[in-house]
């Protein structure tokens, strides 16, 4: 699977979004939300995109909220030190995208 962007567990600014030359913005460990990064279509980083909400970096060490750009979900954040979770929109199936977008959108 290819990597999505992480967000450093150390709090310092997200790895950047290839897309149009557009970089991500800090994610900030303090639980403050991601600027925009604008993925047209790639794959998610903490965003906001077709006007919906930021989706938050946790400093507790929780996945983001899902990005809902293109159909495409965000890339898990995780301040706690941990390893940054992986995840692929294109590598998902519908199915499960569908499913994971409900859940996480129950638990934000």
């Amino acid at each position: 699977k290819r990597q999505a962007a992480p967000c450093l567990a150390s709090g310092r600014r997200a790895a950047p979004c290839q897309a149009s030359g557009r970089r991500a913005a800090p994610c900030q460990a303090s639980g403050r939300r991601a600027a925009p990064c604008q993925a047209s279509g790639r794959r998610a980083a903490p965003c906001q995109a077709s006007g919906r909400r930021a989706a938050p970096c946790q400093a507790s060490g929780r996945r983001a909220a899902p990005c809902q750009a293109s159909g495409r979900r965000a890339a898990p954040c995780q301040a706690s030190g941990a390893a940054p979770g992986q995840h692929s929109a294109e590598q998902l199936g519908s199915d499960q995208e569908a499913a994971r977008r409900r859940r996480a959108l129950e638990r934000a």
